[in-house]
């Protein structure tokens, strides 16, 4: 589970999420976050702050950015999951 900063914003916790998933998954082709929704699934403003939108028990969904994908270009991952699962994974964060 990733940690924002007190004064961190949208757009910085992002690109923590891209660094975090190329850490953990070194092999894979990286996770690129297109925006980060709430739980209700408003997405946040890349200005903005999270501790502004976000209280201490709440989660965020990283989205990634759309990239076209066939059944057949799904590979398997590290621990015998496949991308989809690793991805919905880091949706919960």
């Amino acid at each position: 589970m990733l940690m924002a900063q007190e004064n961190m914003k949208v757009y910085e916790l992002k690109r923590q999420i891209e660094r975090e998933f190329s850490e953990l998954f070194p092999n894979e082709p990286p996770y690129v976050v297109a925006k980060l929704e709430d739980n209700e699934g408003f997405a946040l403003s890349n200005s903005t702050q999270i501790c502004d939108v976000v209280k201490a028990d709440d989660r965020l969904v990283a989205l990634p950015e759309e990239q076209p994908m066939s059944p057949s270009s799904v590979q398997v991952l590290h621990g015998g999951q496949n991308a989809v699962e690793h991805l919905e994974a880091l949706k919960n964060f």
